[in-house]
């Protein structure tokens, strides 16, 4: 995550879905992998939605997150710190970052050879705090998504993706949890999600599945239910999600990836 993000249509998507991922009962701890190296690109630009002027917001979620982001956007207020301060969570919500926001993931700050002891150094105390959180429901929230294996820690990219030995340790603690992941170009998009639920699934193993947001830039979002009963509660709520407008309107694909 950067903080030049907060607000785009794809922060909107991706906060409808947590929200309803969530509903009135569930906790969230959401754990941001704030990048803050400076990139020179036009991610983040697109602010302006929906994009077809006779698709209008008739789901009252869509209406309240919409207003809430696109006030942080006027008021030039696109930080993570912002998103907590706004309500666009409940107040339940566990914001890992609230203690260690001004922490990034550590990156070009760091010298090499200590990086990749600064990042499991980051990396545990972020698994520890969500860990002793009373969070149902955790929110991994990295650039990019799960890191290949030509990525490392070491490099100043590894700020950008989840690797796989994180992505384990945040599921040995019994909560559901839901990771973000990026395409590429190179393949098509069912491909990559089929291999990533093979990759993953050998990772946690859990049982996964994957819903494709589809506006502009595509995004994967993979959900590892932490039981039987998380797996019915989350898979009813995203199954009502997909059948309303956002699946009707095509902000998200209308079945799973599983």
């Amino acid at each position: 995550m950067q903080n030049k993000y907060v607000g785009d249509i794809g922060d909107f998507g991706k906060s409808c879905l947590l929200r309803t991922l969530q509903g009135g009962d569930l906790q969230l701890a959401i754990v941001w992998y704030l990048n803050v190296n400076d990139e020179q690109n036009s991610d983040g630009n697109l602010t302006k939605y929906p994009l077809n002027e006779n698709l209008k917001f008739t789901d009252p979620l869509q209406q309240e997150l919409r207003g809430k982001l696109q006030t942080l956007i006027n008021n030039g207020e696109r930080t993570v710190q912002a998103v907590r301060k706004s309500e666009i969570f409940p107040q339940n919500t566990v914001f890992q970052n609230t203690v260690f926001i001004e922490e990034p993931v550590p990156s070009k700050d760091c010298v090499l050879k200590l990086r990749e002891e600064k990042r499991d150094e980051w990396c545990r105390r972020s698994s520890e705090q969500v860990e002793k959180s009373d969070s149902d429901l955790v929110f991994l929230d990295p650039d990019n998504g799960l890191a290949c294996t030509t990525t490392s820690n070491r490099r100043i990219t590894g700020a950008k993706y989840v690797f796989p030995d994180e992505l384990e340790a945040f599921c040995q603690h019994g909560k559901s949890v839901i990771l973000y992941q990026r395409p590429h170009l190179s393949a098509k998009h069912e491909d990559q999600i089929n291999d990533h639920l093979r990759e993953v699934k050998t990772i946690t193993g859990r049982e996964c599945y994957c819903t494709r947001f589809r506006r502009q830039q595509a995004r994967f979002y993979f959900i590892f239910p932490a039981n039987t009963g998380a797996n019915k509660m989350l898979r009813s709520r995203l199954d009502k999600f997909l059948d309303g407008s956002w699946g009707s309107d095509s902000w998200f694909d209308t079945t799973l990836y599983e």
